[in-house]
This record gives structure tokens, C-alpha cells and sequence, in this order.
């Protein structure tokens, strides 16, 4: 006898409400990773001390989803949705790399007239934060591979489909784009993590499914990381 999927309880405001829990999560790791790591700051935590935060956000982000859809008899995400095909690695890496070498750069030279390296501060101070192989491989793990994953399931897999239900495709895609970029809390980047939230957002829904999204944002991620860490 076949599952009975019930319909989804996977929600918008089910799905904000765990984006909040994350946070909240997020900082009561930060305020014992002080404790344990003798820091004054949440802000000089070592890399490995701040990875362990950024676990609470992802976790409460896709997890709380992840029992509510248990409980109710439903699938989160389909997982062959996240393995990319090899169109899905190609188109993959041309976003993403044409987002962070082409299109960024000419928005904020030409549009903002922003100094680059006003624009990577924040990443600057995380790749600062990385002090030897420990470090710099928890950096690697959250910037590179566990936040390209998390938050392209949460955004693209989850959040987006829901959005374009109620908004249509292209407001979806925007809506989505929007909370993508304020998500990261950094007012400067905002509207370079905007339009790239719009690229992965559309090349989700043209593909049907988050592969090339995800290497799309690994992508991203590690040229801008390579860059801070080859001027250190």
C-alpha cells in the first residue's frame, strides 16, 4: 500500500517562523561558544567557534521543516533534486562565476561607484577569523559547501515555489530574491546577493531543480573566498 501524502503543511509563515528560530538558535551557540572559547565578542569567535552558531541557523532552518513534513506523512525535498546533472554543473559555474567576476563588479564600479574593497569587508572579517588548517577548513565547510546547500533548499527548494504559487513566477522569484539578500544582514551587498538571488532564482525554476542553483552558489562563494584568502 502506497503513502498517503497529506497536503503540505509546509508554509510560508512555517517556513519564516523557522528562519527566526535559526537566529535565535544562532546566538544562544554564539553566547556558549564565547563562553567556551574565551572570547570577549561573538564577533572574534575563531572560525571553528563561529561554525558551530551557524549550525543553530541551519538547523532550526531546515529542520523544523523537516519534522513538520515528517509528522505530516511528507517529503521535505525530493533528494534527486540536489544532485546537479552535467548541464546542471555547467550552467552552474557560468552563473556563479559570471555573477562574481562579470556583473557585480560593473553594478557596483559603474551603478554605485563602491570601492570592491568596501564591498568585501564582511567577508574580509570572516576570512580574518580563520587562523590555520582548522580555520581556514571551517570556513571552507561553512562558506563553500554548507551555506551554498542550506540556503539555496531553504530559498530555491522551499520558499520560492511557494512564493511564485501565490505570486506568480516573476514575483516569486523577486520576493524570494529580496528576503535571500536581506537574510545575510549586510545593507553594502545587499544588492549584488539581490541579483544573484535572481539569477539562481530563475535558473531554479527554468531547470526544475536546485542543482545548478547549488553549484551556482558554490561557485559564487568559493571565488570570493580564493580572492580574500590569496591577499592575505
Amino acid at each position: 500500500m502506497s503513502e498517503t501524502v497529506r497536503t503540505s503543511r509546509i508554509s510560508i509563515p512555517l517556513l519564516v517562523g523557522a528562519f527566526v528560530a535559526g537566529y535565535v538558535a544562532a546566538g544562544l551557540l554564539a553566547l556558549v561558544a564565547v563562553q567556551l572559547s574565551g572570547v570577549e565578542d561573538a564577533l572574534e569567535l575563531p572560525m571553528e567557534w563561529a561554525l558551530l552558531a551557524q549550525l543553530g541557523l541551519w538547523g532550526a532552518m531546515l529542520g523544523l521543516p523537516w519534522l513538520v513534513a515528517r509528522m505530516n506523512g511528507e517529503r521535505l525535498i525530493e533528494v534527486r533534486s540536489l544532485v546537479p546533472s552535467r548541464r546542471d554543473v555547467g550552467l552552474g559555474v557560468l552563473v556563479g562565476a559570471g555573477m562574481q567576476l562579470v556583473v557585480l563588479p560593473i553594478v557596483y564600479t559603474f551603478l554605485f561607484r563602491v570601492d570592491n574593497d568596501e564591498v568585501s569587508e564582511a567577508a574580509r572579517e570572516l576570512t580574518d577569523r580563520a587562523d590555520g588548517v582548522l580555520g581556514i577548513g571551517a570556513l571552507i565547510l561553512l562558506a563553500a559547501i554548507g551555506a551554498p546547500i542550506v540556503e539555496e533548499v531553504f530559498h530555491r527548494g522551499l520558499l520560492q515555489p511557494r512564493l511564485i504559487s501565490r505570486l506568480a513566477v516573476p514575483g516569486g522569484i523577486a520576493v524570494t530574491a529580496l528576503l535571500f539578500g536581506a537574510s545575510h544582514l549586510q545593507l553594502l551587498q545587499l544588492p549584488g546577493l539581490v541579483l544573484f538571488g535572481l539569477a539562481v532564482g530563475a535558473l531554479a525554476h527554468w531547470r526544475g531543480s536546485l542543482g545548478s542553483p547549488i553549484v551556482a552558489h558554490v561557485v559564487f562563494n568559493s571565488i570570493a573566498l580564493l580572492t580574500l584568502l590569496a591577499v592575505e
